[in-house]
């Protein structure tokens, strides 16, 4: 199992690797007001995305691993929950557009900005439910190389526009190109692999408890989304664009370190679910090595950050490295959470994790209204490090007092965990 685990792992963070690089030169390229913009865009229709999808992709991956329900009922649940959430986004942006003359995601008065917003969010719609169907059917790696290989195409792409080969025009224009395409891959290579695939009925019990599972997992998510990126709208309420690209950018870096305890998160859930005797040295030991690893990724970004920052951004992009300095150690101990919201889920615990989000959106909101204002993306990265800081040990409290075991035995290493490191 564990093997499984780790090959899917490894395409899942070189796509996320590479992708971090081509934001770095869409940054570069863009500047930090239009970078802002792009960001914005990013974290408004993820915010879109969690409204609309009411947590059915967790759903669609926790049912499909459980084989409680056929491959073909599973893609029809995906299908007709994205054809909503495209369908409710197509009207929303007609009715910005048409009633306050901006469009939804952007704020931006322009019909070319609505062209690619509508490009942009189906490609998202796209590769969040053809991910999960991969996922929901314990073949992660197939989806995550599809979308490493497209990445590594514009990426180079990119590469040759900035040796001089041809101009890039509009890097908003490419950054939404790049995700639409990863969308159409994923789905072309499902229905490759799928090719009988066809709709099929739901039966209204199985509907009943694929959206009591959605339920829960959509507030939990919703609150957490808050938690985690209001700072971009408070930033951009009280500084402007060019301060959300600045603070975009470094938080970019720092995010850097939850890539593996993310993608390890993501899959041990739908490996868990086939084990019939959940191993809790098993899990334990997974947790303390990605520990260990995320303290040479910390050195890595901070000089990976240092240079760029040094010789490859704008100088305005500078500003960012003393918050990304300040936010790492609460994203550190972040990492806990990670695995300890997988672990609860796979117990089927899921109001423990809404219980400590909403706790974390309370601390992170607070904060961020009291520092931002006075003290910028700096007041932003310090409310964060707390609210991670604090989020983390009273989920380690939790997860201590579910098994029962002292916090002796959490950090007990062996042998074995640095041969699997």
């Amino acid at each position: 199992m564990w093997m499984k685990i780790f090959n899917a792992s490894i395409y899942r963070f070189l796509f996320l690797l590479v992708n971090f690089f081509v934001s770095l030169l869409v940054a570069k390229l863009s500047g930090a007001t239009n970078f802002g913009i792009i960001s914005l865009l990013i974290v408004n229709s993820a915010v879109f995305l969690l409204i609309s999808g009411l947590g059915t992709d967790a759903a669609i991956i926790w049912h499909g691993a459980k084989n409680e329900l056929s491959t073909n009922q599973v893609f029809s649940f995906a299908s007709f929950a994205g054809i909503f959430q495209l369908l409710l986004f197509a009207l929303l942006e007609f009715f910005s557009i048409s009633f306050f003359d901006t469009t939804l995601l952007t704020q931006q008065a322009s019909s070319s900005f609505l062209i690619l917003e509508m490009i942009y969010f189906t490609g998202l719609i796209l590769v969040e439910k053809y991910v999960s169907l991969f996922y929901a059917l314990n073949k992660a790696a197939i989806a995550n190389k599809v979308l490493l290989f497209v990445s590594s195409l514009f990426f180079v792409l990119l590469l040759l526009g900035f040796t001089g080969l041809f101009t890039i025009v509009n890097s908003f224009l490419l950054f939404c190109s790049l995700i639409f395409l990863q969308g159409i891959s994923v789905s072309f290579v499902f229905h490759y692999l799928n090719n009988k695939i066809k709709f099929e009925r739901i039966k209204s019990a199985h509907l009943k408890s694929l959206f009591h599972f959605s339920a829960i997992v959509f507030f939990t998510n919703l609150i957490q989304f808050f938690a985690y990126r209001s700072d971009y709208w408070i930033l951009n309420y009280y500084f402007g664009k060019s301060e959300v690209g600045i603070y975009a950018q470094a938080c970019q870096f720092a995010q850097l370190l939850w890539v593996a305890p993310k993608i390890i998160a993501a899959l041990i859930v739908p490996a868990f679910l086939n084990q019939p005797n959940y191993e809790r040295t098993k899990f334990l030991q997974l947790y303390r090595v990605i520990s260990i690893f995320s303290i040479f990724i910390i050195i890595a970004i901070v000089l990976m950050a240092a240079f760029i920052y040094r010789f490859f951004f704008q100088v305005e992009f500078s500003k960012g490295f003393l918050p990304l300095l300040v936010m790492l150690p609460g994203y550190f101990l972040f990492i806990s959470t990670t695995f300890f919201a997988a672990y609860f889920s796979i117990q089927k615990k899921l109001w423990i994790n809404f219980i400590n989000t909403a706790f974390c959106l309370i601390v992170i909101i607070s904060l961020d209204f009291l520092l931002i204002p006075k003290s910028g993306m700096m007041g932003a990265a310090f409310a964060n490090s707390v609210a991670y800081s604090i989020a983390a040990l009273i989920m380690g409290f939790q997860f201590l007092k579910n098994e029962k075991i002292s916090i002796r035995e959490f950090w007990k290493f062996q042998k074995s965990d640095f041969i699997l490191l």
